[in-house]
This record gives structure tokens, C-alpha cells and sequence, in this order.
């Protein structure tokens, strides 16, 4: 009997799956479309689906630390009068 996702991942594991299989088309078919089909297609293609992937992986944690940031500057200058200068 083969083992299933337990229903409560199914938000997080359907998604991730979707996004996965989206990005590695997108790239797939600019990748044809700027160099066309040659000798070393999928080595581009590889290499530019891994920039997409990272940077859909960092940009998000880089705003979501930035949001961290600005929500504790918030609340120390909040706190402390002397930091709103």
C-alpha cells in the first residue's frame, strides 16, 4: 500500500509541486526561445532554471527580513524618543 500525504500538507505540498513543475516550463521554453535547439540545451536550461528557483527563494526571505527589520526599527524608535531624529 502505497503511503499518501497526510490531507492538512495538501496547502503547502500542491503549490510547491505547481510552482516547481511552472518555473522549470517557463524556463524550458525561454531558454529554446533565446538559443534554439542546440548541443547544449539542457546545460543552459539547467542553469536557468536554477537562477529562477534562487531567486524565487530569495527574494521573499530578503523582504521577509526587511519587513522584520522595519517592523523592530518601528517599535524601537517607538519606544526610545531619542531614535526618531
Amino acid at each position: 500500500m502505497p503511503k499518501k500525504l497526510p490531507a492538512r500538507y495538501n496547502a503547502i505540498a500542491m503549490p510547491l509541486v505547481l510552482s516547481v513543475l511552472m518555473s522549470c516550463l517557463v524556463s524550458a521554453v525561454s531558454t529554446v526561445a533565446s538559443v534554439g535547439a542546440s548541443a547544449d540545451l539542457f546545460a543552459l536550461w539547467m542553469k536557468a532554471w536554477g537562477h529562477l528557483v534562487a531567486r524565487g527563494v530569495s527574494e521573499p526571505a530578503a523582504r521577509i527580513a526587511a519587513g522584520a527589520h522595519d517592523r523592530w526599527r518601528a517599535g524601537a524608535s517607538a519606544a526610545s524618543p531619542a531614535l526618531n531624529r
